[in-house]
C-alpha cells in the first residue's frame, strides 16, 4: 500500500525547473493561423504540453520583436510546444506555396 501512494505522490518541481524559455522568431503574417479561430489551435497546443505561450502585442512592440514567439515552462514541454508550432508554420508555408 504505501508503495502505491509513493508512486501516486510526486512533489510539486521548484519554478524555475518551470520556467525555461525558448524563442521562436515566425512570421506574424502567420501568428493568426498559428492561434487559430476563437485561440483553438494556441490552446491546444499549450494544454497538451503544459506550457504558456506568449505572442507580441499588436501596438507598441518594436518592429524586431514582431516576429517573436515566447514558450515558457519545462524544458521537454517547451521544445514539444516549439516543435508543434513549427509544424504548424511548415503547414501554412506548403500551402501558401502552393497557391
Amino acid at each position: 500500500m504505501w508503495a502505491e501512494l509513493a508512486l501516486v505522490y510526486l512533489p510539486p518541481l521548484p519554478q524555475e525547473l518551470r520556467s525555461y524559455k525558448e524563442v521562436v522568431r515566425v512570421d506574424p503574417k502567420y501568428h493568426s493561423k498559428i492561434i487559430g479561430k476563437k485561440g483553438a489551435v494556441i490552446n491546444k497546443i499549450r494544454k497538451d504540453f503544459g506550457v504558456q505561450i506568449q505572442f507580441p502585442e499588436k501596438e507598441g512592440d518594436s518592429r524586431e520583436d514582431e516576429d517573436v514567439i515566447e514558450i515558457t515552462g519545462y524544458e521537454h514541454q517547451t521544445k514539444s510546444a516549439r516543435d508543434a508550432i513549427m509544424k504548424v508554420v511548415e503547414e501554412l508555408v506548403r500551402t501558401y506555396i502552393r497557391m
